[in-house]
């Protein structure tokens, strides 16, 4: 029995996508026009080489919950010094975008010393994309409320004093 070496899929994926995307130029070199189910063709030429590239790069799981948990903790000292160093109170917003940063560090920290396997690292991935859900709501609700123009000033306003004060110079 002949036993062949074996590719893992991961670079199997990204020689595949390099050799489309070859393929790519040639068409590009020989002038052809793309139609809408070419464009969807090579935006998934595109996702496989990326989820590929990301597969052979990426650390191992402990490492990465690591630097994730590294990330959310670098965040909130640089809120912390905007805070006590730079004397900037945050409003209820920033207040429950901080706890959910705290909430993704904590998950992350606490995955970092479980190491999960499969499933135990499916339920910390859920348990994080709740938590940046939550955050980005929260962020996504500020940043509406600070990019409404004057005369949109809502009154709910006032939970932000950086909105606030902009709301009420533009009134006076």
């Amino acid at each position: 029995m002949t036993r062949y070496a074996t590719v893992p899929w991961p670079w199997a994926g990204l020689v595949l996508t390099l050799a489309l995307l070859g393929q790519e130029i040639l068409f590009r070199w020989y002038g052809s026009d793309a139609s809408l189910s070419q464009s969807l063709y090579r935006i998934a030429v595109m996702a496989l080489g990326v989820s590929s590239l990301a597969l052979i790069l990426l650390p191992p799981r402990r490492i990465a919950y690591l630097l994730g948990f590294l990330v959310c903790a670098g965040l909130m000292g640089w809120a912390l010094w905007l805070q006590y160093g730079q004397g900037l109170e945050p409003c209820p917003l920033c207040a429950f975008q901080r706890i959910a940063v705290t909430l993704i560090g904590i998950t992350f920290l606490a995955a970092c010393f479980h190491n999960p396997r499969n499933f135990g690292a499916a339920m910390y991935a859920g348990l994080v994309l709740v938590f940046a859900g939550a955050g980005s709501a929260f962020a996504a609700r500020h940043v509406w409320l600070q990019s409404l123009p004057r005369t949109r000033c809502p009154r709910a306003a006032w939970a932000c004093p950086i909105c606030w004060n902009r709301c009420r110079s533009w009134t006076s």
